[in-house]
């Protein structure tokens, strides 16, 4: 093909402005420690595989390690696989929701739960708030007994309503999945919806996250890592949490499946100040006790915190763990996030990972402060 002159001189100019962004282009993220120590911990069989997700002003690396299933068969861990989130239900879809509610006008976080609720108020809970409860701060036990779920959801809820406190109300902080059941289940009264749905409505479809459910969809169920046994069965696609699945497999404290890259657009929407307004993300996530290191639905600095490691400031950012080995840390300032999600209780021995979470974020900080330079 011939080109005349002025051709030629435009599609130089095009060239050397291609090259110029390439050369100028960021060189690309790299953590070879932080992968070397996600590879030991699978080989010491801390958990079968992981997915490490890092933004840095927008997603700056993926990376799928080991399996996400070892029995019956193997099979390898993939960016898209779906996780039994646990506790990231707490302040992902449980404290949004009530945030949601909220904006509308629908509560204060100052009023006591028993004004939705007024069977709560039985055993001293009468000044029991919905601000306690966020803050694990309502003297409510962190657990109450299995057997208190048998008989389903709606027995469950007389139960915990009957419950007294087992600490004065807003002096102690007592990490509490019955405050969140009860926050869950604050949602539905006010909302009319159960908390799946109105998740759904108000933060998964505007967000089009499409790996995010609560009752995971049965042609979603093969992407989901399986976590341990129920009935000799390989537990695939339903909450691990036994109160949870109990109670249907929706409730405030667990029941979320999600991959790391649906987490990173909810991140990143806290960011931008979507789904809420950037001044309710602000009243949400500013620490609201030095002494509890706590904000409303998340972790500051409290003792629940080691994912932050040591190089990022704990007091500029949040974040939260789940029993299944999922972890998330945001850090305010720089605009970033460690996501580190795991089946760590698909093995037979599962134990902690918060030295591996910590050590991962603080080599993912490390190398984030080392290439703004």
């Amino acid at each position: 093909m011939n080109l005349n002159p002025l051709s030629k001189s435009m599609a130089l100019v095009a060239f050397f402005a291609c090259f110029t962004q390439i050369s100028n282009a960021k060189e690309p993220f790299t953590c070879p420690k932080a992968e070397e120590i996600i590879e030991e911990a699978i080989r010491a069989q801390k958990f079968p595989g992981a997915v490490l997700l890092v933004l840095n002003q927008g997603v700056v690396y993926r990376k799928a390690f080991g399996n996400k299933q070892l029995q019956p068969e193997k099979q390898p861990m993939t960016v898209a696989t779906i996780f039994d989130c646990a506790s990231l239900t707490k302040p992902v879809a449980t404290t949004t929701c009530i945030f949601h509610l909220w904006e509308q006008g629908k509560l204060q976080l100052t009023d006591p739960v028993a004004k939705y609720w007024p069977e709560i108020a039985a055993n001293g809970k009468e000044k029991l708030t919905i601000a306690h409860l966020l803050q694990h701060r309502s003297g409510l036990i962190a657990d109450n007994s299995l057997a208190d779920y048998a008989g389903g959801k709606e027995a469950a809820l007389r139960k915990i309503a009957a419950l007294p406190l087992r600490t004065p109300l807003g002096e102690k902080m007592v990490y509490s999945d019955v405050g969140f059941i009860v926050l869950g289940h604050l949602v539905e009264r006010l909302s009319g919806k159960n908390l799946a749905d109105y998740f759904q409505k108000t933060v998964a479809q505007p967000l089009k996250l499409e790996n995010t459910h609560f009752l995971v969809p049965e042609n979603l169920r093969v992407q989901c890592a399986p976590t341990a046994q129920r009935n000799q069965q390989w537990i695939r696609g339903e909450v691990h949490d036994p109160r949870a699945w109990a109670m249907g497999g929706i409730a405030g404290h667990a029941g979320l499946f999600s991959t790391a890259d649906d987490m990173a657009t909810f991140v990143q929407a806290i960011f931008t100040g979507k789904i809420l307004k950037s001044t309710t993300w602000e009243a949400m996530l500013e620490p609201k006790s030095q002494v509890f290191g706590r904000a409303y639905g998340w972790d500051v600095s409290s003792a629940y915190s080691s994912q932050s490691g040591t190089a990022f400031e704990k007091k500029s950012g949040f974040g939260h763990t789940g029993f299944t080995g999922t972890s998330i840390w945001v850090d305010r300032p720089t605009k970033s996030a460690v996501i580190l999600l795991t089946n760590r209780v698909h093995m037979p021995q599962s134990g902690s990972i918060n030295t591996v979470r910590a050590e991962v974020a603080t080599e993912i900080a490390k190398t984030i402060k080392q290439m703004s330079k």
